[in-house]
């Protein structure tokens, strides 16, 4: 089996500004979005020509290239599509059988932040909106809490609540 790019990204990213609503305390100013990943992260352009990306897992957002072209010359790397969208993990959970639809990503059941396992048992298929927004609200929460800070539980709560 070998993977199409239609299996690591998506192109269609649909109303961007919605699906990153939540995100709105880390990711400020003028952005484009670009791609985004099977595990829903985001590759963001920026006025002065930047790609920045948004970890859903890491809850951060990090510059990778300082124009377009840098990032689509690296993005074509094994290495940066290893470490960008997780190729190998994707690979793995296809042979599975385990596919996102359109609207759809990767998911950690439990997120690694909150001590979930990396192991592909923990990852599951959701909706990508939903995903989103549980990650935005997820890691604004875990920003304003002092480090050590003990997680006894969390709520999920309806739509457009925050």
């Amino acid at each position: 089996m070998q993977l199409t790019w239609n299996d690591l990204i998506v192109e269609d990213l649909g109303n961007a500004a919605a699906l990153l609503e939540d995100w709105d305390w880390l990711v400020k100013g003028q952005f484009r979005p670009i791609i985004a990943n099977r595990f829903g992260d985001w590759f963001l352009g920026r006025p002065d020509g930047r790609v920045e990306w948004l970890s859903m897992l890491d809850g951060e957002l990090v510059d990778v290239a300082a124009s377009a072209a840098e990032f689509e010359q690296s993005i074509n790397s094994q290495t940066k599509q290893e470490e960008w969208l997780l190729s190998l993990t994707v690979f793995a959970l296809h042979e599975r059988g385990l596919i996102p639809g359109p609207d759809q990503c990767y998911a950690y059941k439990i997120p690694p932040a909150l001590g979930g396992s990396f192991e592909l048992d923990n990852v599951e298929v959701m909706d990508w909106p939903v995903y989103s927004s549980i990650c935005g609200q997820l890691h604004r929460q875990l920003k304003a809490m002092p480090p050590g800070s003990k997680i006894t539980g969390f709520v999920v709560d309806g739509p457009g609540t925050r």
